[in-house]
């Protein structure tokens, strides 16, 4: 993958300057912590593998495959297929559990998560950089497995994350019309018929999820944890083995919140220069409308910050075409307003 990107490299001329110094910075300090990180007794899985390693920082330069249409197509494509494969794996995998274990308990299986997040940032990546008129019936049928995947799991986050794409789904189907109130009707329905759905099949999971709406599982644990670890902790970074106390745990090594784990690990520096070029891509997408990729995104940073544990920085998928489209819709070399994506899907 590094020798992949890297090849690159030339092609980093079509970002502008601010682009190009964020992603260096970020780069060569995640790369200290990669041989700091290397150093210690830690494997090369560690390093390059796991989750909330070092690398996840690097992998950022891989926004610049992003410049590349043939690559980007071709993610398109790939990740109709991969949508299908993810989300029934899910559904299957969570109805075993539920059979196994009884429709009151909830999975805690992060397989079962993993497969729902992969297979709704494939449904963004794919649904989103495809024509509103074309395959139509993949694109409902992909937003249906992701809303039923989701009441499934009974988990917020998931159904959150559910109405949002869902709401963005038919906000761009009607963004072209001058009546927009039929996308609102819509979604009004689709969420209304899941919800009385949910409740008449599986009525003691929908109370269970009804009990936890009013929850409080975050702001405790921030608590604990800001109790512990200072600023100027979080500003150097503590290393890929740092630890907390938190409840009955002595060496607690995570936060309900990705973006903070990283900076707790690696520091607040590279984590901001990652979430920026994250925010820039969202800024000029919004200011030039040149690119409808930005819902994968947005939905990285709602979950990433604290609407779900289960998507996080890893090697997957799903980081992948996170990435490529932040470099689709940072780079110079469309200052036209239309991807050629769009042109080869006519538009």
């Amino acid at each position: 993958i590094c020798v992949w990107v890297f090849s690159w490299l030339p092609r980093y001329k079509y970002y502008n300057k601010s682009v190009q110094v964020t992603v260096i910075i970020t780069v060569l300090i995640s790369f200290v912590w990669m041989l700091i990180t290397l150093t210690g007794s830690n494997t090369i899985f560690t390093i390059f593998v796991r989750h909330y390693s070092p690398f996840m920082l690097v992998f950022v330069a891989a926004l610049v495959i992003g410049v590349d249409e043939t690559v980007y197509n071709l993610a398109v494509k790939i990740s109709k297929y991969i949508m299908f494969l993810s989300l029934v794996l899910a559904i299957y995998h969570e109805i075993s559990f539920l059979a196994q274990y009884g429709w009151t308990i909830r999975s805690q299986s992060s397989a079962i998560h993993v497969y729902y997040w992969e297979g709704v940032m494939s449904w963004l990546f794919y649904v989103f950089n495809t024509e509103p008129k074309k395959d139509v019936a993949i694109a409902r049928t992909g937003t249906i497995l992701y809303l039923v995947a989701a009441l499934l799991t009974a988990s917020r986050s998931n159904i959150l994350i559910a109405f949002l794409c869902t709401f963005l789904y038919y906000k761009r189907s009607y963004e072209h019309r001058q009546l927009k109130i039929g996308a609102y009707v819509k979604i009004a329905i689709t969420v209304v018929i899941g919800i009385l759905l949910f409740g008449h099949f599986v009525p003691e999971m929908f109370q269970s999820l009804l009990d936890r709406l009013g929850s409080d599982s975050r702001s405790g644990q921030y608590e604990v944890f800001f109790q512990q670890v200072s600023l100027s902790k979080l500003f150097i970074g503590q290393g890929v083995g740092a630890t907390y106390s938190f409840s009955r745990f002595e060496n607690f090594a995570y936060v309900d919140n990705a973006n903070l784990v990283m900076a707790f690990r690696y520091g607040m520096i590279p984590t901001i220069g990652m979430l920026l070029l994250l925010v820039m891509a969202l800024v000029r997408s919004y200011i030039r409308k040149e690119s409808r990729s930005w819902q994968i995104v947005l939905v990285w940073l709602l979950v990433t910050n604290g609407f779900s544990v289960y998507l996080n920085y890893k090697i997957t998928w799903g980081y992948f075409l996170l990435w490529i489209t932040v470099g689709h819709i940072l780079n110079n070399r469309r200052m036209c307003g239309r991807d050629s994506i769009y042109e080869e899907y006519k538009v």
